[in-house]
């Protein structure tokens, strides 16, 4: 698979990654039944199912799930960019070699599993002792942009790591700025907080944001971006539908940026996927089924 992707990435200019954590089959079929949707644009392009399972076990973990979509090589549950101690080489990292500009965008923290697969190499996922290695590892990674949440003690680890060769940015109004093709950027907004219904004061608008990285990434050379909605992930761990069906409205909404970015241009190959999916979620026979209670895990 690495070859199919290297050779992929000679043929594109450009690769862009859409990743829906926690997006499952079910996830898809009950948003659309819930907004009243016969079909989103994206499944025009559908062509195959994708399976997860880690090197170790039917069930994958994040990191693996993660780790498999930006290497090509299953590992085992618990190992982000490498298994048995051997790093394994990433997407970023194939671009970074051919001369492409990269970048990590996720609604998540930039500690999160999905981001951290590309663009890490550590042993385990949990904030200590390996919070440290991996900012650092993502910090020396070369990667021209990275774009999350806030998340805690972590902020200050990426503050002290990144400072040297990394704008960092915390205020949400500098999605609306003019970013600089010259530097490169760290941008981590408040907490993600999402409502499409009753958006809050300090709420980012991802598809926005998408545009602006998109302009900043786009050059004669090509460039390679990660695109994560990982809060369909987060509330089906909370079994919360609603919730969990407006965020893959959301994540439709993302993709239609990225989409509106490709119109007229042959340069971009653009892959949707998910790497699990999250809450054993039942298909609801009916609008009024479409509830928390379709939900048969945590």
């Amino acid at each position: 698979m690495k070859k199919d992707i290297i050779v992929l990435m000679e043929q594109k200019e450009n690769v862009i990654v859409m990743i829906g954590d926690g997006f499952g089959p079910n996830h898809l079929a009950n948003a659309k039944k819930y907004f009243g949707v016969d079909k989103f644009a994206f499944e025009d392009h559908y062509v195959c199912d994708v399976a997860t399972y880690s090197k170790d076990s039917n069930i994958t973990d994040s990191v693996a799930a993660a780790t498999a979509l930006a290497t090509g090589q299953k590992v085992n549950n618990g190992e982000i960019g490498r298994h048995q101690a051997q790093d394994i080489e990433n997407l970023m990292e194939i671009a970074i070699k051919q001369g492409k500009k990269t970048g990590v965008l996720t609604s998540d923290s930039l500690c999160g599993a999905t981001p951290a697969g590309f663009s890490a190499h550590t042993d385990g996922r949990d904030y200590v002792p390996y919070a440290d290695e991996m900012a650092q590892d993502q910090c020396k990674s070369g990667i021209d942009i990275f774009v999350g949440e806030r998340a805690g003690v972590y902020d200050e680890n990426y503050f002290s790591f990144f400072q040297r060769d990394y704008i960092y940015e915390t205020d949400n109004s500098s999605i609306l700025n003019q970013l600089d093709h010259n530097e490169k950027y760290i941008l981590q907004y408040s907490e993600y907080n999402h409502n499409l219904e009753n958006p809050s004061a300090d709420w980012v608008d991802y598809p926005a944001l998408i545009t602006d990285v998109l302009g900043y990434l786009d050059n004669e050379n090509g460039f390679c971006l990660m695109i994560e909605n990982g809060y369909i992930d987060k509330y089906s761990h909370n079994n919360n539908f609603v919730s969990a069906m407006h965020e893959v409205m959301y994540f439709a909404q993302m993709i239609e940026a990225v989409y509106q970015f490709c119109a007229g241009r042959d340069d971009t190959v653009v892959m949707i996927t998910a790497d699990h999916e999250t809450g054993g979620l039942q298909l609801g026979n009916t609008k009024e089924s479409l509830t928390d209670e379709l939900y048969t895990s945590d």
